[in-house]
């Protein structure tokens, strides 16, 4: 039997502004004369200068962001779409891109704590599996675990299903409990646990949703060794997200708004 793998492309639509216009879009009136007008007598005509909408790309596979070159992360209306390099998954056949719908993660409740996680790590050159708090349990012990890739966790609320993924790096030096990084964390193996949430879904859908706009990464903790991180840092990103307020007001704030110290 062969599974089909059908990742997911996230964009958002931004407005279009002229660009080096003879009257600015942001203009109420303008002299008339021949600097802005190119004549000082007879007739002129004036048309509309347009320019196409950027719209900025973000790739995932499951709830895993996808790293991407400078011109896969933004697309320019009716122009070339650049994709990253197909990517690969052991017992699946890649089968296209699909489109995933946003929602505004700040508005996720955050006021109570979860109420189970799940999360998959990496050791001895296999899956290591946490359900609740029970550590290295058999990765097919729940279905949960079939909808998470390695380094992926997630932790369920009364009001739906929060996904995310983990990351072990090498940044990480001399920060403070829940520090954030903008949107992106180096990927280099590392002692250096962070977390980012990449998916949501309330109870009365079926649909995941990924944030409208970019989440910081949510620097944790830092462990013994790489492969210790590797190990247990997906646990202990469901951990703190299930118990600790900050924590998921942290994970949750766009990258632009956040004031953690």
């Amino acid at each position: 039997m062969k599974i089909f793998l059908l990742l997911v492309l996230i964009f958002a639509n931004y407005s279009a502004y002229a660009t080096d216009p003879d009257i600015a879009a942001d203009a109420t009136t303008s002299s008339c004369n021949s600097d802005v007008l190119n004549s000082d007598n007879g007739s002129v005509d004036i048309e509309i200068n347009w320019e196409p909408n950027v719209i900025p790309l973000r790739w995932y596979s499951g709830n895993t962001l996808l790293p991407v070159e400078n011109n896969d992360d933004t697309c320019a209306y009716d122009g070339v779409l650049n994709r990253p390099t197909n990517p690969t998954r052991e017992g699946y056949n890649f089968a296209g891109w699909r489109i995933r719908p946003t929602m505004d993660f700040s508005t996720i409740p955050t006021n109570n704590n979860g109420i189970k996680i799940w999360s998959k790590g990496w050791f001895l050159n296999k899956n290591y599996c946490t359900y609740q708090d029970s550590q290295n349990i058999k990765c097919n012990s729940d279905i949960t675990f079939t909808e998470l890739q390695t380094y992926e966790w997630k932790v369920s609320f009364e009001h739906g299903n929060l996904y995310g993924m983990a990351r072990c790096s090498s940044e990480g030096e001399g920060l403070g409990l829940y520090n954030t990084s903008g949107s992106t964390v180096d990927n280099s193996t590392g002692v250096y646990c962070w977390c980012k949430a990449t998916g949501y879904k309330p109870n009365n859908s079926d649909t995941i949703y990924g944030p409208s706009a970019i989440l910081s990464w949510m620097f944790l903790y830092k462990e013994s060794s790489g492969d210790r991180c590797a190990q247990v840092c997906t646990y202990h990103c469901t951990s703190y997200i299930r118990n600790y307020l900050t924590a998921r007001t942290v994970l949750l704030t766009p990258a632009n708004n956040q004031n953690a110290d």
